[in-house]
């Protein structure tokens, strides 16, 4: 199944964590994880946030009787995390290093990739997801895409610190395919990025085989 989400105003701030966030509030991105809280997510579920930032996710996700951890590079949004979803496990951490045993029945990484390089850190990243997933598990993957842009295109603010890392979705299809990992539905948003330019949001509901 496949849909298209538009929001040609949606822009990012210079700052991974904190633009993340603001599409948070946009509706269409809470509604892909009330989808896969509702059509992915069953009662009981051990479910692991990657990037979680805030909580928001797993606050949505938590309206179900789930056990949800969280894991975030930012103390801060640990903290906010934790207050956010009383009943989550939240710690800080390097989603690069997920030292959780798992196994989980659903796993959130949404653009959690944003600061990862394709071949040296995305690539190993969902071999390790697809080892923590169940047989039949689920996944929420999301990440920004540039469509003029190769599948490593590193944008710069104004200071040159990096704010994204653009993955290609044929690159992503293929190691998920290779860690028998099956997308179930794709869906699309336009946004504009930092520099101005027309990128797309791509949102992936997946399934291990």
């Amino acid at each position: 199944m496949s849909d298209e989400i538009k929001n040609p105003t949606a822009q990012g701030d210079g700052g991974e964590a904190e633009s993340a966030d603001r599409w948070t509030a946009l509706p269409e991105y809470p509604e892909m994880m009330v989808r896969f809280r509702d059509e992915y997510v069953k009662e009981e579920d051990a479910v692991l946030d990657l990037g979680c930032r805030s909580g928001h996710n797993a606050r949505i996700v938590s309206e179900k009787a789930v056990t949800i951890m969280g894991i975030d590079s930012s103390a801060e949004r640990v903290e906010e995390a934790k207050a956010n979803v009383p009943t989550g496990f939240f710690r800080k951490g390097d989603i690069r290093r997920i030292y959780e045993i798992g196994p989980f029945h659903a796993m959130i990484a949404s653009f959690c990739i944003a600061g990862l390089t394709p071949e040296a850190t995305t690539q190993p990243f969902i071999e390790k997801v697809a080892a923590l997933l169940v047989p039949d598990g689920v996944l929420y993957l999301s990440f920004r895409m540039k469509k003029e842009a190769g599948p490593a295109s590193i944008s710069t603010a104004s200071d040159g610190a990096l704010v994204f890392v653009y993955h290609d979705l044929t690159q992503i299809t293929g190691w998920l395919t290779q860690n028998h990992l099956s997308i179930v539905e794709t869906y699309r948003s336009e946004c504009i990025d930092v520099e101005g330019d027309m990128t797309t949001d791509i949102s992936l509901f997946i399934r291990k085989k």
